[in-house]
């Protein structure tokens, strides 16, 4: 296991110095609506960086929630359909059906960032198979809100490998797929942040592609191995 002081310390330089290149030392504030594993882990590590977490949360003032703004930083809790008035980066960390009805309740998303990790996927524990519940999930979002910059992230990566110090000790690559060149970079900076690896595979319209790896991965993840010790790793030609 990598050494979880020396990698927080790694990336928090990373942040810093990225900051001071553009202009900027203030990290702009995350919104991440649900306090799930993914949830939990996103603002902990991002939150751990000195970014400023809005959790959207249903119960925002219970002790769980209290505690888990004690681990995140610079963090409060708000209801849901009020983070979009706190951050331009929202994400959300929740079942796919659960999205759906949030979406239209979060307001005026012009120009905001939308990060989808949702999946939704079928179970049938007797025989190991894993496969794809409903479809086209980022696009569904972005009809919902079409002023928005929809990117799909994340949604093949393990809760437990998106925080510092975790046990995986290989690369992991997120692909990341949207219509707008802007948000994609700043949803890879976020990623990159993590210590993991960020694949642009083009437009929206390939999200449905990234959907489709999320079966294999949870099989392989809780049928074939242990949980977290397969991800995905791409590579090419230079």
């Amino acid at each position: 296991m990598r050494n979880p002081i020396l990698f927080l310390l790694a990336i928090t330089f990373v942040q810093l110095s990225y900051a001071a290149g553009h202009g900027t030392t203030e990290l702009s504030s995350i919104a991440i609506i649900g306090t799930g594993r993914v949830g939990s882990a996103l603002g902990v590590s991002w939150g751990g960086l000195g970014y400023p977490i809005i959790y959207g949360s249903r119960t925002p003032e219970s002790e769980a929630t209290g505690e888990l703004l004690a681990r995140s930083g610079n963090a409060r809790a708000v209801l849901p359909r009020n983070v979009a008035a706190y951050a331009d980066i929202i994400v959300l960390a929740l079942p796919f059906r659960a999205a759906l009805e949030v979406v239209p309740k979060l307001g005026a998303l012009d120009g905001k960032i939308l990060i989808d990790p949702t999946n939704s996927l079928d179970f049938d524990g007797k025989t190991g198979r894993v496969s794809v519940g409903e479809t086209l999930l980022a696009e569904r979002i972005q009809a919902l809100a079409p002023d928005a910059y929809v990117v799909k992230a994340l949604n093949t990566v393990g809760a437990q490998n998106m925080m510092p110090g975790r046990a995986f000790n290989g690369r992991i690559s997120v692909p990341i797929a949207g219509d707008d060149a802007n948000a994609k970079e700043r949803v890879a900076q976020l990623i990159e942040s993590l210590g993991l690896v960020p694949t642009d595979v083009g437009p929206l319209l390939n999200a449905r592609f990234v959907e489709s790896m999320a079966p294999l991965y949870v099989y392989m993840n809780f049928f074939a191995r242990p949980p977290g010790g397969f991800e995905y790793s791409f590579s090419h030609s230079q």
